[in-house]
């Protein structure tokens, strides 16, 4: 993927991914981003036990998502248009407690996201989440203005 340096995806934040400063220490920029939801999700927190995430976002507990059997529940929180670099960047930044799924957003766009990693195929509900590991990203045109420069493609 590091032949795709203007490739662009979209990140869906509950976290401190929305914190300025953990945007800075992570990709070297602030981030600009819209207010969305996951809806069919909650939110509880864990614990950090990794000193170098602990400092960068000053927080001992890092909130973490997880389906739910009730559709009305929803987890707020900001989708952001970043590269592929900067998507891998948020995956170094996270702790083995959080894996990398496609999600479907209350607008209707698709977006990784972060959710607890202690989920197996059993916790998992009908909203059609994607594994990250089943997803390829390829350029494919947009007319301006659209969506991202960028598809996330399904893979077998």
């Amino acid at each position: 993927m590091e032949n795709l340096p203007n490739t662009s995806v979209l990140l869906f934040s509950y976290g401190t991914l929305q914190d300025k400063a953990v945007q800075l220490a992570n990709f070297g920029r602030e981030l600009s981003g819209r207010p969305d939801a996951i809806v069919g999700y909650t939110q509880t927190l864990i614990a950090i036990d990794n000193p170098k995430v602990v400092a960068t976002s000053g927080k001992t507990h890092h909130p973490v998502v997880q389906p739910s059997s009730n559709p009305a529940d929803e987890v707020r929180g900001t989708v952001f248009e970043v590269t592929v670099q900067e998507l891998a960047a948020a995956d170094e930044y996270e702790v083995s407690e959080y894996k990398r799924v496609l999600v479907l957003l209350r607008s209707g766009a698709r977006a990784q996201c972060l959710e607890n990693a202690a989920l197996d195929g059993a916790d998992r509900h009908a909203g059609g989440e994607i594994p990250a590991t089943a997803i390829d990203v390829r350029l494919v045109p947009f007319q301006s203005g659209g969506p991202p420069a960028a598809a996330i493609v399904c893979v077998p």
